[in-house]
């Protein structure tokens, strides 16, 4: 599905706490300053061309004045002038925002369960690199019984 300038779809970046430094709330017109790795990020995925990049709000909400002035924000931190939105749509592909939490697609589970298990998995997969062996629940099972037996 194409969305916007041809590409596949976009990219959502939050704006306070993710592109701007926050320390509480100052008012519609007050920005922190540019988190450098992030518009570095957001400059490099604009240069792959893949996918749009939109400035992700609740201060989009806020009226024309505030979104004119996020884009003036974006064009003093060496961005261009993007889209600001509130609302996610299903061309959205990804969103980096400070305050949101993984979800694995379709079971509920949280991605720092996610992360744990992959960790996890990568930790036995380690200590079984000398016999060659890789991580099956059912050899993670059996290594667990072994090193209960004292």
């Amino acid at each position: 599905m194409a969305g916007e300038n041809g590409t596949r779809g976009w990219i959502g970046v939050d704006l306070d706490g993710c592109l701007a430094e926050y320390h509480g709330w100052k008012g519609d017109f007050e920005f922190g300053q540019p988190i450098q790795p992030m518009v570095e990020f957001v400059k490099k995925t604009l240069e792959a061309g893949e996918y749009d990049v939109r400035i992700m709000t609740a201060r989009a909400n806020d009226g024309p004045e505030v979104v004119s002035a996020i884009q003036d924000w974006l064009e003093a931190a060496g961005l261009p002038r993007l889209a600001v939105t509130a609302t996610k749509d299903f061309k959205m592909v990804m969103l980096y925002d400070d305050r949101a939490v993984t979800v694995e697609l379709n079971t509920g589970r949280l991605g720092s369960e996610v992360l744990a298990e992959w960790q996890r998995r990568a930790a036995f997969n380690r200590s079984c690199a000398l016999c060659g062996g890789t991580w099956t629940q059912e050899a993670e099972d059996r290594a667990a019984n072994l090193g209960s037996r004292t």
